[in-house]
Order: structure tokens, then sequence, then C-alpha cells
């Protein structure tokens, strides 16, 4: 049986100003959380900030000192004058690794054709792995489905037994 990470820790990052102003109760979030919960992750912290460049880049750093497994913030992945996560965390990024959100990407396109839209990025930072999912509860759910086992093997690989000994068999 492959070693697998005891106790990995995962932190939910919100991006929404209705949300954090209280106007409207946060559901993409939680469900996300709920599904990281669900596949063995460990809930080590969920935030709510104001979508802006700012905020973000706070929480991120704040998180990141904390040394989760996992970061996957929720919203600002669109293509609205507020939707800044993607330039955010790119330059973040020590490591990008695209095949994360075009898995998610083409997992949503099998359920509306919006899910193109999407502009998420996913990689290391250190060694954090760090994802950006849609602000919608059915974006976001959709996500985390389509990544997951990816998401749950990436841990082992980064904080087991990272790199492979002599590559794959």
């Amino acid at each position: 049986m492959p070693e697998r990470h005891p106790d990995p820790k995962a932190v939910v990052i919100v991006l929404s100003d209705t949300v954090a102003s209280g106007a409207k109760q946060d559901t993409a979030g939680r469900a996300v959380m709920d599904a990281l919960v669900a596949a063995g992750f460990r809930d080590a912290g969920y935030d709510v900030v104001n979508e802006d460049d700012g905020a973000l880049f706070a929480a991120l750093t704040h998180r990141l000192a904390e040394s989760p497994e996992l970061i996957v913030t929720v919203g600002g992945t669109g293509v609205g004058p507020r939707d800044r996560t993607v330039e955010t965390v790119l330059p973040m990024l020590t490591m990008e690794i695209p095949g994360i959100m075009e898995a998610a990407r083409a997992y949503g396109m099998t359920k509306t054709p919006y899910a193109m839209l999407s502009r998420g990025v996913a990689g290391l930072i250190g060694t954090t792995i760090v994802v950006t999912a849609p602000g919608s509860r059915g974006g976001a759910t959709e996500t985390m489905e389509a990544i997951m086992d990816g998401l749950v093997h990436l841990v082992d690989v980064v904080h087991v037994k990272f790199p492979h000994d002599g590559g794959y068999a």
C-alpha cells in the first residue's frame, strides 16, 4: 500500500463582497470544505474576504505561514471587473500545475458550456497546494468532484514522497 499523509490540513478562502458584508450566506465555500473533509482533509481554517487583491494576498500569506497542505480559494475566477483571484495567485505560485484546472474545466463542460469561462489556476506555493475554484456552489462543487482524487494523491506526492523515486513504474 502506498504511503499516505496521516493528517492533511485544508484551508478554504472565500472571496465575496456580499458574503463578507453579511448580506448573503456562503454555500460554495462550505460545500468545498465539506467535500475536503469527506475526502480525509482536516478543516484547518475558513476565511471570507472581500473581492480585493490585497485582501486575498493578506489571507493567503497568513494561511501559508500555517503550512497547510492545501488552500482552496472560492470565487474571483470569472471575467468580471472584481474577479482578480488569478492575478493575485498566479505570481505567487512557485510551480504551476495546469492539469488540475484543465481537468476541472473539462469536467465542468460536461455539465455546462459556461465552465470554459473559469480562469482558475492551480499549483504549489512552496509545498502548499493552491487551487482557485469558481464562486458558484455548482462550479465549486463540480471542480472538487473533478480534481479530488488528484489532490489527495498530490498531497502524498509532495508531503510523503516527493519526488517519485525512479519515476513511475
